[in-house]
């Protein structure tokens, strides 16, 4: 197994045209193969990363919530297939008050509980586990130990 330390650049890379469809990259990532000496690429990218609000024309219709979507993906580099693909969105509301300026502290850790949450759910998907929550669904809200 190989860490790659420095960020894939997967836009610079050609796409695919040897192939299409359904269970192929469309980015051809078979150069990687030699440059890291490795038979399989698994692959994370953040879509989007931050905070959300729903509108109604400019009238916002509830508060800022913390989102992040990924991708995950895992590469056979000698055919460009894929063996795994999953893509998970997540949304997780602040606790509190959210207009805390300038830091924004509960809103800020609704966005690291749906970045928790997404990182589970992709690891989750990636080892066949049964979905279960690591988080709670609302930032702040921890639960209780059992007994108290």
């Amino acid at each position: 197994m190989v860490m790659v330390a420095e960020p894939i650049d997967t836009e610079s890379m050609p796409k695919y045209t040897e192939g299409s469809g359904e269970g192929v990259a469309l980015r051809d990532y078979r150069p990687l193969a030699k440059k890291y000496k490795a038979d399989k690429l698994l692959l994370v990218t953040a879509r989007s990363l931050g905070t959300v609000r729903t509108y109604y024309g400019f009238l916002p219709t509830g508060a800022p919530e913390g989102y992040v979507a990924l991708t995950g993906q895992l590469i056979d580099l000698s055919t460009n297939r894929l063996e795994w693909y999953e893509r998970v969105d997540v949304r997780a509301s602040a606790m509190g008050d959210w207009d805390q300026a300038p830091e924004y502290e509960n809103l800020m850790r609704a966005v690291d509980e749906s970045t928790r949450t997404a990182a589970s759910k992709l690891r989750g998907s990636f080892f066949l586990e049964q979905a279960a929550p690591t988080v709670p669904p609302v930032a702040g809200s921890a639960a209780k130990p059992a007994g108290q």
